[in-house]
């Protein structure tokens, strides 16, 4: 997901615990849920404006009114390449058919993260932020460091994400960012995972299929890697997955 800096709302206060307890775009009982390791900030300019923005958040919001409130508008149909896999599966999920480019790009614009449509987009991490390595809120924030932010915020995220998977019907569970599937893991615990090349790991969890991926900004931008995806999500598992 990517957020860019929002117009300038100086008399809102930034309100830290409400941006560290948003959980995503969607509905809350959606069947198929995406998490991230966190969103993508275009760009640290403005970025207190966007914090403001954010600190007017429900816990759940609509993409389309999210964007619509940011300049980030134009997202909501240019070519984002973490959303690409998203629409993807979720349209083969509806039809089971092959999407084209533009059904894809209307899925988005239309479907994708709204609070009518079946994907709830999360994070692992709240705070959005311009690379995995960098830091840009030792000014602002209580974190002087990037590490003391994941020390403090991964295990309550955790536990916060893992009853919003239980609080509803599971149909499919999408992780994304290979970095992170020790601590995706988590989120499932007593899981048996099945490795499906170096880019897969899958598990069934009770009703649930779980998928752990590659970042998809990075992976599954080729059409044989979105059918691959497909396969594994929405069809039968690997005759014989390389248990993890």
């Amino acid at each position: 997901m990517t957020v860019r800096s929002a117009g300038n709302r100086s008399s809102v206060p930034i309100d830290w615990p409400r941006i560290e307890s948003f959980v995503g775009y969607g509905r809350a009982d959606a069947p198929v849920v995406f998490i991230g390791p966190e969103e993508h900030l275009d760009s640290v300019e403005g970025l207190s404006d966007e914090l403001r923005l954010r600190s007017t958040y429900d816990r759940y919001m609509d993409r389309r009114n999210a964007l619509a409130s940011s300049p980030s508008e134009d997202l909501l149909g240019k070519f984002v390449r973490t959303w690409k896999p998203m629409n993807d599966l979720m349209l083969r999920r509806g039809s089971g058919a092959k999407p084209t480019y533009e059904k894809r790009r209307e899925y988005q614009i239309e479907a994708l993260g709204t609070q009518t449509g079946d994907a709830l987009l999360t994070e692992l991490l709240p705070y959005p932020s311009p690379d995995r390595y960098g830091w840009v809120y030792g000014t602002i924030s209580r974190f002087l460091h990037r590490t003391e932010y994941e020390d403090a915020l991964t295990s309550s995220r955790v536990e916060m994400l893992k009853k919003i998977l239980a609080s509803h019907r599971r149909e499919l569970v999408v992780c994304y960012s290979k970095h992170d599937w020790c601590t995706f893991e988590r989120l499932f615990p007593g899981a048996r995972w099945g490795d499906v090349g170096s880019h897969l790991r899958v598990a069934t969890y009770g009703s649930t299929r779980v998928l752990l991926t590659t970042h998809f900004s990075r992976g599954f931008q080729s059409e044989s890697s979105l059918d691959t995806l497909a396969t594994v999500a929405l069809g039968e598992w690997p005759a014989r997955p390389t248990e993890a």
